[in-house]
């Protein structure tokens, strides 16, 4: 054999040889590769049995602690009281939709209980018409959790096949009160499992523990030692070829096809013990035809590259050397750049995941990647050091957990919503704010930011959870202060640097009638008035622009034009770095309130002037009293051709003026008890222009036409006729001297309806009103002066020439008296006083016509006069002896009670202020109590009020002032005796 064959045959033997080798390693590669696909996606299915048993169990342990946890949701306390008060009714009321609930969430869940501590059947939510029975031989799980107090779960035999129970017990205000279970029907794992996997799956139960299942819905196949569940029993039922449930993994062919029958999951129960098992049917026929089908291909492919190469070895021996040796450096060389570029990759590979992992790890917020499945969340295959900080779960914790796991209880359907996964698909991703929950069971609010990756070949949804729990505080407190800002009475307004308003609050609009819309963009000069000095506004912004706080007033000018006073804070807005960059004022309106303190200082002075009136009153008319009285009895007594007679009618005549005076000034005291009655205003105006005063007055001046007019319908008033007809006698006064030589004065009575907004701008309450008003066409009154006319003692007038300066202090306080107002309206063309009185009710009396003097002359019935002044006594005692009464008298009320205790009288005139000692009121009140009856009059210079009404309401018949008249007092008297 020469050479050339023998290089032939040892190439030959050589390729011969690694065909062999080769078709040996292809055979041997393609088994391994199929043990190893059936081992992956055995080890796969196994994981996602684990994962879906751990999803629905945990997340059903979760659901059940969340259900009695009430004190963190305490929309679930009504249902726990409910049963730690054994309330099945309102138990039942309440849990119903929560079992409705899970039922709709999932179609497996099958019971819903609640179990008494004593482990009797409270109430079955599923089956509520059942209950009372004790569940302790069938339910150890259940007597477990009573005795520990600790939550278990797993897996039990039940009536309708083996569940999934959750068993937690219950506690109420610390007390121990029951069980409570959740219960997933056998079906449950097969149809996932299925729906997840589309392989076979079957339930495994040992027939010991398969005794107590009864009414099962799944199909099952029996057997000596187990008996077999699944939707696909004609698969495992096969009863030609035996399968050992006891191996974790076998081959068998069942119908013609081959299987691997693989252990996928032990269901444990509480105690984890084994009560059955999953076993899937992995098919791998087509897996092995194909390894065939390689095998034989690989062998056709070796016969015919050994013909070929013998053919070219011999045909083309000398250049098939040269080309094998060339290939075979070219060969090394292509594995040399091969291994090169795989190291290359491999470092950037590590590079890359390096990198990825320090960005996440880096991050301050929590980042989550999980797998995108089509209708659900898978659990998490990755998570940064911060969400295992901030979340309290260990890395292998988390990676049993996914989105739903995170989520409160309320939050879980939203976040399964298909919508969601569609959008997530459809869109890339999106930012969406929601709550998670710590493994501590802290709840707290995020803001999810997702965007949905390619890795691995899978879609994934890469997601960062930022922690939003002080921005969401920071808006309630931002959202708390709108409110307030928005809800207070004070006017805010926010400018920028310039002055330009940027925001005003609702307060503004009402106080300036400007809305938001018109101000804004605009400067608060748009409520400037001319009240204000330039100087002002110039302080304000010095103040400012030294980044002060300024405090002042401002009277501005609302939208109609009317002025208003406001007190004003403005302060300066400053950022991080002491930068101005707005100016917040806040205003309030002040204009009622300077009013009601100008309204309260006059009261406050009228008062004191009152005080100082009322007391001088009261010492005047005492002194008073023998001015007028004595020259009384003296020309009862004189003859009528008397020289004394003129000089003793001056002195009684200057002594009632004087009287008048001290008259007004008890009405500036507002110390008189005035009668009042119901009264025609009309008729009363009438009356003074009949009257001796009027027509004095008409003479004094000739030129001044006097008219009167009546429109007052209603005119009946409630009122002190005297009082009034000397404010109406003052009033024209005025008017009269206002106009001088030549001038018209206009009396005017009229009704009119006040209502709230007139109401407001004149300061009267709403009603009806009779008006009774005095215009003239003087030259009016100037504005700086209207506003202390009305105080006693103030007037232009020529002092002891034209009068004391009470008239319209009279006016006044006769209106204040009697309820009313007193308006003055004056400008260059004269003045108009109003006086409104409130429209009167009462009907009007009959008022008694005064006789002569003869007709209330006495006969002789014993009077008593109880007076701390002699000369009262005095006064008192002669005109009572010159009516024909018997008199006697005492300086006080202590020395009138003892006189009446031992001589009666028929009547009593009793001054009401006696000092020292009890005063008239006071003495009354004892003398009525222990002379039931007794007649009196009470007499007084002053008079308080509340003494005199205390006085005639303890029984006194008559009020009468003093200095009093003969007539006065004779009339008086004579109307008590005759009751």
């Amino acid at each position: 054999m020469n050479a050339k064959w023998k290089i032939i045959l040892l190439v030959m033997l050589i390729i011969v040889s690694i065909c062999g080798v080769f078709i040996n390693l292809m055979i041997s590669g393609s088994r391994e590769e199929l043990q190893s696909s059936v081992a992956r996606d055995i080890e796969g299915i196994r994981a996602v049995v684990t994962t879906i048993e751990e999803d629905n169990s945990r997340h059903y342990r979760n659901r059940i602690k969340s259900l009695i946890h009430y004190r963190e949701f305490p929309k679930r306390e009504k249902l726990i009281k409910a049963f730690a008060q054994r309330d099945r009714d309102e138990l039942l009321r309440l849990a119903k939709p929560f079992l409705d609930v899970l039922k709709k969430e999932n179609p497996n869940f099958s019971s819903f209980g609640w179990v008494t501590p004593d482990n009797n059947s409270f109430l079955r939510i599923h089956r509520p018409s059942i209950f009372g029975d004790s569940v302790a031989e069938m339910r150890p799980d259940i007597v477990e959790a009573n005795k520990s107090l600790q939550q278990n779960s797993g897996y039990s035999a039940a009536t309708a096949g083996l569940q999934n129970r959750v068993v937690q017990p219950v506690f109420y205000q610390g007390k121990h009160v029951g069980i409570i279970q959740f219960g997933l029907v056998d079906s449950l794992l097969l149809d996932a499992i299925y729906q997840k996997l589309n392989i076979p799956v079957a339930m495994v139960i040992p027939n010991s523990k398969f005794k107590f299942i009864e009414n099962s819905k799944l199909p099952s196949g029996g057997g000596e030692r187990y008996t077999i569940q699944s939707r696909q029993i004609y698969l495992f039922n096969d009863e030609g070829v035996p399968i050992d449930w006891d191996l974790e993994q076998q081959k068998v062919t069942l119908q013609g096809r081959s299987y691997i029958i693989a252990n996928a999951f032990k269901l444990l129960n509480y105690k984890q013990e084994i009560e059955g098992s999953l076993f899937v049917a992995l098919d791998i026929s087509a897996q092995e035809q194909k390894l065939h089908s390689q095998l034989l291909f690989i062998v056709f492919i070796s016969s015919a590259m050994l013909l070929f190469s013998f053919i070219v070895l011999y045909t083309s021996y000398g250049s098939l050397v040269a080309k094998i040796l060339s290939l075979n450096n070219s060969l090394k060389d292509s594995n040399l750049q091969l291994e090169t570029r795989v190291q290359e990759r491999t470092v950037a590979l590590q590079e890359s995941e390096t990198k990825y992992r320090t960005l996440t790890n880096n991050q301050s917020d929590a980042v989550f990647l999980h797998r995108l499945l089509p209708d659900n969340f898978a659990p998490f295959s990755e998570v940064n050091e911060r969400a295992i900080v901030r979340y309290g779960y260990s890395r292998e914790e988390f990676l049993t957990l996914g989105p739903v796991d995170i989520a409160p209880l309320d939050e879980v359907q939203r976040l399964i919503d298909v919508g969601h996964l569609q959008q997530y698909q459809n869109e890339g991703g999106f930012t969406f704010e929601t709550r998670h929950v710590k493994k501590t069971g802290e709840v707290f609010p995020v803001e999810i930011s997702a965007t949905v990756i390619r890795w691995r070949g899978d879609d994934y949804i890469l997601s960062t959870a930022r922690d939003i729990s002080e921005r969401k505080k920071a808006e309630i407190e931002r959202e708390r202060l709108l409110q307030a800002i928005e809800q207070t009475s004070e006017a805010i307004i926010i400018t920028d640097v310039e002055g330009t308003i940027q925001y005003v609050n609702p307060a503004f609009e009402k106080i300036t009638g400007y809305m938001r819309a018109e101000v804004l963009g605009q400067n608060p000069r748009i409520l400037k008035s001319d009240q204000q000095d330039e100087k002002d506004y110039r302080e304000v912004w010095e103040t400012l622009t030294r980044g002060e706080i300024w405090n002042g007033r401002f009277i501005n000018k609302k939208k109609g034009g009317s002025l208003f006073t406001e007190a004003a804070t403005i302060s300066p807005v400053l950022d991080d770095v002491g930068k101005t960059v707005n100016y917040v004022a806040v205003k309030r309106d002040i204009s009622e309130i300077l009013r009601m303190e100008e309204k309260l200082h006059r009261s406050q002075k009228m008062e004191a002037i009152g005080m100082m009136a009322g007391g001088v009153a009261h010492d005047l008319n005492n002194m008073l009293a023998g001015i007028v009285n004595y020259p009384e009895l003296m020309l009862m007594k004189l003859p009528q051709d008397s020289n004394l007679k003129r000089p003793l009618e001056a002195i009684r005549d200057s002594g009632q003026r004087a009287v008048a005076v001290v008259a007004d000034l008890l009405t500036v005291a507002r110390g008189v008890a005035s009668p009042r009655e119901s009264y025609d205003i009309n008729l009363l105006v009438k009356e003074y222009l009949s009257s001796p005063e009027y027509h004095k007055l008409n003479t004094d001046h000739p030129a001044v036409t006097y008219a009167a007019s009546y429109t007052a319908d209603h005119s009946m008033i409630d009122c002190s006729v005297i009082q009034l007809k000397k404010a109406l006698m003052n009033l024209v006064i005025n008017a009269s001297e206002a106009v001088g030589d030549v001038g018209n004065i206009h009396i005017m009575t009229t009704n009119c309806t006040i209502d709230s907004i007139e109401g407001a701008e004149k300061d009267i309450p709403t009603g009806d009103y009779v008006v009774l008003a005095v215009q003239d066409n003087g030259p009016g009154i100037a504005p700086d002066n209207v506003k202390f006319i009305f105080e006693p003692f103030y007037t232009k007038k020529v002092m002891g020439k034209s009068g004391t300066g009470l008239g319209l202090a009279v006016v006044w306080n006769t209106m204040q008296d009697h309820n009313g107002k007193v308006i003055v309206e004056s400008n260059e063309k004269g003045s108009c006083f109003q006086l409104y009185f409130p429209a009167g009710v009462m009907e009007n009396e009959s008022q008694p016509e005064v006789g002569t003097t003869e007709s209330f002359n006495g006969h002789g019935e014993h009077i008593l006069v109880v007076d701390d002044e002699p000369h009262m006594r005095d006064i008192a005692t002669q005109m009572l002896l010159t009516l024909g009464y018997a008199v006697s008298s005492v300086c006080s009320g202590e020395l009138a009670l003892e006189f009446i205790s031992k001589n009666p009288v028929d009547l009593i005139v009793l001054d009401m202020m006696m000092e020292p000692g009890i005063n008239g009121q006071q003495t009354y009140a004892e003398v009525i109590r222990q002379y039931p009856g007794q007649k009196a009059i009470i007499a007084s210079g002053f008079s308080e009020s509340d003494d005199v009404k205390m006085a005639l309401k303890l029984g006194v018949g008559a009020f009468i002032n003093k200095p009093y008249s003969l007539e006065r007092l004779g009339q008086m008297i004579k109307d008590v005796l005759e009751g």
